[in-house]
């Protein structure tokens, strides 16, 4: 899955086995998905919380109290303009054959 990429020595091995001569750049930035109720009402629709309520995990009467525990876990990453503000470190491939 796309966590594996968080494995710089699993990717450097994968690429320098098909033959690509790679390297791995740790990149800091900060990601801003915008609001949270944009993000929230996101949630909902994909990802595990969506899933649960497809799969009738979660009901209807749980998506309430999943969005305020959630909004509550979100709120320090909340910015002086509202939006969401995650600050985050990537790693940043380059290959050359």
């Amino acid at each position: 899955g796309p966590m594996a990429f968080a494995d710089e020595a699993h990717v450097l091995g994968i690429l320098e086995q098909a033959g690509w001569a790679a390297r791995a750049e740790k990149v800091a930035l900060t990601l801003s998905p915008g609001g949270i109720d944009a993000f929230l009402d996101l949630s909902l629709q994909i990802g595990p919380i969506a899933g649960a309520l497809r799969e009738g995990v979660l009901g209807p009467d749980d998506t309430a109290a999943v969005q305020d525990a959630l909004r509550a876990r979100l709120g320090p990453f909340v910015g002086p303009d509202g939006r969401l503000v995650f600050p985050t470190v990537m790693n940043l491939f380059t290959a050359r054959a």
